[in-house]
């Protein structure tokens, strides 16, 4: 298991990059670029493109769509007092199935680059989960036999309150 993902996808005229850079981290970063006139793309490092936060809960809501358990989802982010809207929309279009448009980017994505995508969140959502708070370690002590059990420890907190 690695601590960070990167992968991009391009097309002609849009990319978008997936980066997730620690394990521990209830979180990912979207980051759309464009084509400039000249032909070469904007860069992040330039301050170009839009880069977004995803939270562990956007990336359920995107795999929901992935695997068709609904049309489409769409999300509202502010930061620094910049609005950006995020959606992702699975559309009947056989060569270019799926559109995920994050404020003025739109990136239209293949079949194969949704399907890569789809893994990849699923992949980095169980990676984060196992992650949080110790989970991971608690399923490795769990193991008997070669088997995995996993199990979810809560630790219930109670206040009392004195009169």
């Amino acid at each position: 298991m690695v601590d960070a993902h990167d992968y991009s996808f391009f097309g002609q005229n849009t990319g978008l990059i997936v980066r997730s850079r620690k394990v521990t981290d209830p979180f990912i970063f979207l980051t759309c670029v464009r084509k400039k006139q000249d032909g070469t793309w904007e860069k992040t490092s330039q301050k170009e493109g839009k880069t977004i936060k995803v939270s562990l809960e956007e990336m359920v809501s995107f795999l929901a769509v992935f695997n068709k358990q609904f049309p489409s989802w769409k999300g509202f982010h502010r930061f620094k007092g910049e609005d950006t809207s995020i959606e992702l929309i699975s559309r009947d279009n056989s060569k270019l199935p799926y559109f995920l448009k994050i404020g003025p980017y739109a990136k239209p994505l293949s079949f194969e680059q949704a399907e890569i995508f789809r893994l990849l969140l699923e992949h980095m959502i169980y990676e984060k989960i196992a992650n949080l708070n110790g989970f991971l370690n608690s399923i490795e002590k769990d193991q008997t036999d070669n088997e995995i059990t996993s199990k979810v420890y809560i630790k219930e907190e109670t206040s009392k309150s004195i009169n």
